[in-house]
């Protein structure tokens, strides 16, 4: 009868290896979405980066479209600075076959870019017209 009196011990909770192998899996977990999180980052700086760089390419087109002047054949560079960020602007004017056309080419890329100078980040392309 006093066997009953003892009272029996019951353990309820996780082994060490259950503990562990939560613990390897939360680990693999935060380590793909810390992975995940920086190429996003990277990737929206980069898409910003394109973005400003279109912006200034379409102006810089539009300005030469708006005086409707045939060019010299030639290939200008210049420097600007807009939002912080030092741009190269790369303007190359070409004479079509057609001799009434001629091909404008706008590049941008960013001075001090790792990529260097001559990595354009955006180039667009407009024709003009003899009338």
């Amino acid at each position: 009868m006093t066997s009953n009196l003892i009272p029996r011990m019951s353990f309820k909770g996780f082994t060490l290896i259950e503990v562990m192998i939560a613990l390897t899996i939360f680990a693999v977990i935060a380590v793909s979405v810390g992975r995940s999180a920086s190429i996003y980052i990277k990737n929206a700086a980069r898409l910003e980066l394109k973005t400003q760089a279109l912006n200034i390419a379409e102006y810089e087109l539009s300005q030469v479209l708006i005086e409707d002047q045939f060019l010299p054949a030639k290939t200008t560079k210049r420097d600007i600075e807009i939002q912080e960020r030092e741009w190269v602007i790369t303007q190359k004017v070409t004479i079509l076959p057609n001799p009434n056309m001629q091909q404008v080419d706008i590049s941008v890329s960013e001075k001090g870019d790792t990529f260097g100078e001559d990595y354009s980040i955006v180039t667009i392309s407009g024709f003009i017209g003899r009338n």
